[in-house]
């Protein structure tokens, strides 16, 4: 089951590297597209610049052209297209899902490291940690045992004293009748003065 567990991870592993490889591919690939088209603006816009200055000269010194004849600026979208940031913004997506993806088929081998460095710690650690562990059972020992003294012998004398005190209740009890209030015996039924049950 383990070495199938092992398989599968690697296999993960394996498809999101691809992915990873596959989506730099993608990256540069739009990048050099959109630094190639982004060149191609440029030079458009400098040669409106030319363009431009030319047709003022003639226009404002000269006299020879009109204001329809001034060229036309160019616009970035004729050159990158919005597809083009699109198309930069999945591939970066799908380089992030291909890490996701590594990092998951990853699991147990990221699993076997963190308890590696765990025991490490421990073993390095191991004795402060004992050390500290009898540091807190001989500090709290006495303050537990207080605790159990200031609390369990105060309750056991109370329940001796309810103990004591339930047989004299129950030998030396002197009751009274519920109806006309003559004393009577803890043993009779009967009121002996009105005869009424208690």
């Amino acid at each position: 089951m383990k070495k199938n567990n092992l398989k599968i991870s690697n296999t993960i592993i394996v498809i999101g590297f691809i992915l990873l490889a596959v989506s730099i591919a993608l990256i540069v690939f739009s990048m050099k597209d959109y630094q190639a088209k982004e060149a191609e603006y440029q030079e458009a816009y400098a040669q409106y610049e030319a363009d431009y200055d030319e047709w003022y000269h003639k226009w404002w010194d000269l006299h020879e052209a009109t204001v329809h004849d001034q060229p036309k600026i160019p616009v970035m979208s004729d050159y990158i297209k919005p597809l083009n940031h699109l198309f930069i913004v999945l591939s970066c997506i799908a380089g992030a899902l291909s890490i996701g993806v590594i990092l998951y088929g990853a699991r147990p081998y990221l699993f076997k490291f963190m308890l590696k460095q765990d025991k490490e710690t421990l073993d390095y650690t191991g004795e402060d940690i004992t050390k500290v562990g009898k540091k807190y059972v001989e500090v709290s020992t006495p303050i537990i045992k207080k605790g159990i003294d200031d609390i369990v012998e105060p309750a056991i004398r109370q329940i001796k004293n309810i103990n004591t005190k339930d047989d004299d209740f129950t030998h030396n009890q002197t009751l009274y009748c519920k109806h006309c209030g003559t004393k009577i015996d803890t043993n009779t039924t009967y009121c002996h003065k009105c005869g009424k049950k208690q």
